[in-house]
């Protein structure tokens, strides 16, 4: 299934993936000294999900997006927490 996935992704979302690596870094890097800044990774939200979570190259089916809700709901939460400490 990844296979036919990987084939069916654009030029432009390939180009787009190779520059993964740098953008989590420059994210990670400007939430880490800019106050107030959070930024979340979410490229492996889908890693242990078996299912088809695209309908195409950048749309979710409805289970991705319950998925993804359900994270960045956690993540929000976490963060409201550790801020009122």
């Amino acid at each position: 299934e990844e296979d036919v996935i990987l084939q069916r992704l654009t030029p432009a979302i390939k180009t787009t993936i190779s520059y993964y690596p740098d953008l989590q870094a420059f994210f990670r890097e400007f939430s880490e000294t800019e106050a107030g800044v959070v930024a979340l990774d979410y490229t492996g939200v889908f890693a242990d999900v078996p299912d088809l979570m695209y309908y195409d190259d950048v749309h979710y089916t409805p289970q991705g997006n319950k998925i993804i809700a359900q994270r960045l709901s956690d993540d929000i939460v976490a963060a409201l927490e550790q801020k009122s400490k």
